[in-house]
């Protein structure tokens, strides 16, 4: 679900800097660029949880990434 908030917001913000021409040609927006700066608050819940690793602190269904990828997306263009 972070990586899911992390290419939304990517790809909100490169649609956003596209539809407006606001970046120079050559120069490319990268996750990074978005990343460093942001503070959020996340949580999502779900029937069937899959986790990575025994001590379950990484959420690893891909389902549920490019779920909050889209809401993200659309939320932010």
């Amino acid at each position: 679900h972070v990586n899911g908030l992390r290419q939304g917001l990517l790809d909100a913000m490169r649609e956003f800097c596209e539809y407006r021409n606001i970046l120079p040609r050559g120069v490319k927006l990268s996750a990074e660029d978005i990343w460093d700066r942001c503070a959020y608050v996340l949580s999502v819940k779900m029937q069937d949880p899959q986790f990575a690793g025994q001590t379950k602190e990484r959420l690893s269904s891909r389902q549920c990434a490019a779920f909050v990828s889209g809401v993200v997306k659309d939320a932010f263009t």
